[in-house]
């Protein structure tokens, strides 16, 4: 007759599966929170150029410097003083939620030098974005409203970019 054990306990091979089996489980739910937070952050991102694109579709702003790129915090408080209705749309809050500082809000806009034609864009974050305006790789003016990629990644380290144009 062989000797049984009736032992409960868990071997050393056994702890080490489950802990690899959770370090990989904590590894997988990561990843999904990170692309999650990516993609939160963009759709703020569309949300507030979308939001400040409406009034530039209707009415390009050519600011007192004339035409050329601004980062939207330049021309805020000209804008709003030029037009003070604005200010329920658009304040010197609206910016990057990941990368921008006080003085910079990493939302562009380009105008022409007469005004008639503009672009409001952003860099967004999440990689896998798909492209809408296949036929532009740069924001461009009357090239429509949503998602490029560039050539070159931008401050959030993509290449992916969302536009709303005149």
């Amino acid at each position: 007759m062989g000797i049984t054990s009736n032992n409960k306990a868990f071997n050393l091979i056994e702890i080490v599966v489950v802990a690899a089996l959770v370090i990989m489980l904590i590894g997988i739910a990561s990843a999904s929170i990170s692309i999650s937070k990516k993609k939160t952050r963009d759709m703020q991102r569309k949300a507030d150029i979308s939001q400040i694109g409406r009034f530039f579709v209707l009415d390009c702003y050519l600011p007192e410097s004339g035409g050329g790129e601004y980062d939207l915090s330049q021309i805020t408080a000209e804008l709003l003083e030029k037009k003070p209705d604005y200010a329920k749309y658009i304040t010197d809050k609206i910016k990057d939620p990941l990368a921008a500082s006080n003085n910079n809000s990493l939302y562009r806009y380009k105008v022409t030098d007469d005004g008639k034609h503009c672009v409001s864009y952003t860099n967004l974050e999440n990689k896998s974005e798909n492209v809408t305006l296949p036929d532009i790789s740069m924001p461009t003016m009357g090239g429509g409203t949503g998602v490029f990629e560039a050539s070159t990644p931008g401050w959030n380290k993509s290449k992916k970019y969302y536009q709303i144009s005149k």
